[in-house]
């Protein structure tokens, strides 16, 4: 999906307050009383398909970035990326106030000769404004309900993804979650058998929540936990995705991925603004990532488009 951003703002008030019981909207994002995000990890791999087989033109269709329509958050496009800066009125204000930035950078994979040394990858930081908020918590206090930060993904394959499976052994979907519940699997041996390649929580988010078990298969707190992407002052949480399915196998997939406030016992309560991105991988493992531009945040009409559904099957 092809998609420009341009400079502009959309709407940015705190959440009123309303029960979690919508779906319902504020003009900053939208809660339905449920887990409502996807995740990925560095892998860039997936859940099987969410059980709505047309969904994905339908729902892609319902977030393509719209210039005419934003009013609060100023989009500033940049060379590989784009900066987005959040706005909201504060207690008090006469006019919404800057009070975060999200970066977005994508850079090309590192390979000197016929060594390939790292893959492309994507980074985000979510930053506060010190002039208005003193950390990360701080500006999640600012939602209503919301205890923390995380990143929401849904992605939509394109071609290849048929090498990696989920716990029960299915496939991946046209559409899907990121990664599956339990963790990734793959096949191995001339049985085939279904082994656990990458532990992942039981949570339909980008980073995990919950502990892994001691024995978790190449498990880095570093990477895949929530609790260790801000840095030591708590003024920037962080971001990275390099996507990696390995060689032998042509890959291709859209993502689209958000900022997202979780209440204390981590169901969504409010959508932040997000970005999205084109990823390639070739037979020899040659990876490629294009910026597409920035996402508005979700709102009670898009959840009902596809995320139900998609929520329903998580794990399945």
């Amino acid at each position: 999906m092809g998609i420009n951003p341009t400079t502009g703002v959309i709407a940015g008030t705190i959440n009123s307050g309303a029960a979690a019981a919508g779906p319902f909207t504020s003009t900053i994002g939208a809660t339905d009383g449920s887990y409502s995000a996807f995740r990925t990890v560095a892998w860039g791999i997936s859940a099987p398909g969410l059980g709505f087989p047309s969904a994905s033109a339908l729902y892609i269709a319902a977030l393509d970035f719209n210039p005419d329509k934003l009013d609060d958050n100023t989009v500033k496009e940049t060379p590989n990326g784009v900066i987005i800066t959040i706005k909201l009125k504060l207690p008090g204000g006469a006019a919404p106030a800057p009070i975060a930035k999200l970066h977005v950078t994508v850079s090309e994979q590192v390979k000197v000769g016929n060594e390939l040394l790292g893959p492309a990858k994507v980074e985000a930081k979510l930053t506060i404004d010190k002039d208005f908020v003193k950390d990360i918590p701080t500006l999640a206090s600012m939602y209503d309900k919301v205890d923390r930060f995380n990143f929401y993904q849904y992605g939509v394959v394109k071609s290849g993804f048929t090498t990696v499976f989920n716990k029960n052994g299915k496939t991946l979907g046209p559409a899907f979650i990121d990664p599956p519940s339990g963790g990734v699997y793959i096949k191995s041996g001339a049985d085939k058998k279904l082994m656990l390649a990458q532990w992942a929580d039981d949570l339909p988010w980008y980073f995990d929540e919950k502990k892994p078990p001691e024995d978790a298969k190449n498990y880095d707190p570093n990477l895949f936990s929530i609790s260790n992407q801000l840095t030591n002052d708590k003024t920037t949480l962080s971001y990275v995705d390099t996507p990696n399915l390995g060689p032998g196998q042509a890959n291709e997939a859209v993502f689209y991925t958000w900022v997202v406030g979780v209440d204390k016992n981590g169901k969504l309560v409010n959508w932040l603004p997000g970005f999205s991105w084109n990823w390639t991988s070739d037979a020899n493992n040659e990876t490629n990532i294009k910026f597409l531009g920035a996402l508005k945040p979700l709102t009670g009409d898009q959840l009902t488009q596809g995320y139900t559904n998609a929520l329903t099957n998580f794990g399945k």
